[in-house]
């Protein structure tokens, strides 16, 4: 692969266009600038514990430490419990296709390009614009936390609460185009967020659940108030019930700290999104425009639409947030089902072009099944969280509109794009599996494997 004699080998912290002579006949037949347009040039700096810790904290927000006050007091412990762990599988199922794909062809943003690539130019847009101001809404969503989400009426509206929680954590795959060993340390995050789903999540509500009553006054008060900051957080009413005077002040200072965590997360995502949606030629050039690996104008775009956190200031934010993050979490579920979707298309264009999936990076368990599952669940969930705006009385816009304004801006978008460039389907037999693959197969074999020394060292490559 020319290793010997490219002096640009010892960087691997940087992709650099440079021809590639790989075995398959793929790439030795496209232009330089195909094989090279989705690896764009931001540097491939983040090292594993980066990524670990980038996945954790887009993972643990204030929609887990205040969020799931609502979904107490609303369904209960037991239906909190059950629709935590129900949709923390659906997670699962989604980042396991996600990483299958990254692992084979880890770019910038990921999600665009691989539904460009295996399915759809029309879905490749959509998702991109989609994927983007889902995050982006998330930045001031996580800054403001003070349960803006509203209180939810039916237990559909759980599930929409446990996937606004979960929303984010994702995150690793975003970052695969900037991340060291991307085959090495992409996989060893997917493998993590099992366990970060059930210790973080399912275990979490379940404890909590047996300490707070659903129908704690201190719990519903906050609730009906709209009370702000953490106290509508069932944690810190746990902490409060026994007694504990200090504690309180604590669990509050971390709420505070994953809430800025989390916004940074979705801010670094949304930003790395839409220059993926740029790079293919999905968004306006001008968003390329990168300097000491960032993409500046894709972080001022992204700040634009943050700055919605300034509504804050006025008495009708609870509602226009119930709105966003409304908007948000069917965003999240429709994103995750078109994921699965590609994937499946993934999954069918490796057979078709004879690729075995024991020599991929990363091979994900359980599939295809786990992507029919993932998409089954979003779509069902998608369709009919706002069941409750048909009972006798509560049609109106306010009840309407929140759960089902994506569903029409995500078709406006695919119809419009298909309509406008009149793309087509993508045949398995024209599907694009390699571009971009050499260059990463190239460098592949210059990042060194770091090995512990003692055995606080094996523990922590362990986490990190």
């Amino acid at each position: 692969m020319g290793l010997e004699t490219d002096p640009k080998a010892q960087r691997p912290d940087t992709i650099d266009p440079v021809p590639t002579h790989g075995s398959v006949d793929h790439d030795a037949a496209k232009p330089a600038a195909q094989e090279q347009r989705h690896l764009g040039t931001l540097d491939r700096k983040l090292k594993s514990r980066h990524v670990q810790f980038l996945a954790l904290s887009g993972a643990i927000g204030t929609g887990l430490f205040v969020g799931s006050g609502q979904v107490l007091s609303l369904a209960g412990p037991l239906s909190a419990f059950l629709s935590y762990a129900a949709t923390g599988f659906n997670l699962f199922c989604v980042v396991g296709c996600l990483g299958e794909m990254a692992a084979w062809l880890p770019v910038p943003g990921a999600v665009p390009v691989f539904a460009a690539r295996y399915a759809d130019p029309a879905l490749g847009f959509t998702l991109g614009w989609n994927y983007w101001y889902q995050f982006a809404v998330g930045v001031p969503i996580e800054y403001l936390g003070d349960g803006a989400l509203g209180r939810f009426l039916a237990f559909w509206k759980v599930f929409i609460q446990a996937t606004f929680s979960y929303g984010g954590s994702e995150m690793v795959v975003v970052a695969s185009g900037e991340t060291e060993n991307p085959r090495r340390n992409i996989p060893k995050a997917i493998r993590r967020v099992f366990w970060r789903i059930l210790l973080f999540y399912v275990l979490s509500i379940f404890l909590v659940g047996l300490c707070v009553s659903s129908k704690d006054e201190k719990l519903l008060n906050a609730i009906d108030a709209s009370a702000p900051g953490a106290k509508q957080s069932p944690f810190v009413i746990a902490i409060s019930n026994a007694g504990i005077k200090t504690l309180p002040s604590i669990i509050n200072g971390v709420i505070l700290t994953s809430a800025w965590s989390a916004g940074n997360s979705f801010f670094y995502a949304s930003t790395r999104v839409l220059y993926s949606a740029a790079l293919d030629g999905k968004a306006p050039a001008i968003l390329r425009f990168e300097r000491f690996g960032v993409p500046y104008v894709c972080v001022a775009a992204t700040t634009a639409l943050s700055s919605l956190v300034y509504l804050n200031v006025n008495n009708q934010s609870a509602e226009v947030f119930f709105w966003i993050s409304n908007l948000s979490a069917v965003s999240t579920l429709i994103v995750w089902a078109s994921v699965s979707y590609t994937y499946l298309r993934f999954y069918h264009g490796l057979r078709h072009h004879g690729v075995d999936r024991d020599t991929l990076p990363y091979k994900s368990p359980m599939q295809p099944f786990l992507a029919y599952f993932a998409i089954v669940f979003c779509l069902v969930i998608a369709f009919f969280n706002g069941f409750d705006a048909f009972f006798p009385g509560k049609f109106s816009a306010k009840t309407f509109l929140p759960p089902y304004i994506d569903i029409p801006i995500f078709l406006g978008l695919f119809l419009g794009y298909k309509f406008v460039k009149k793309t087509k389907f993508v045949p398995l037999a024209e599907m694009d599996l390699w571009s971009g693959k050499a260059e990463i197969d190239r460098l592949e074999g210059t990042w060194v494997v770091p090995k512990p020394r003692n055995f606080l060292e094996r523990i922590w490559f362990w986490l990190a």
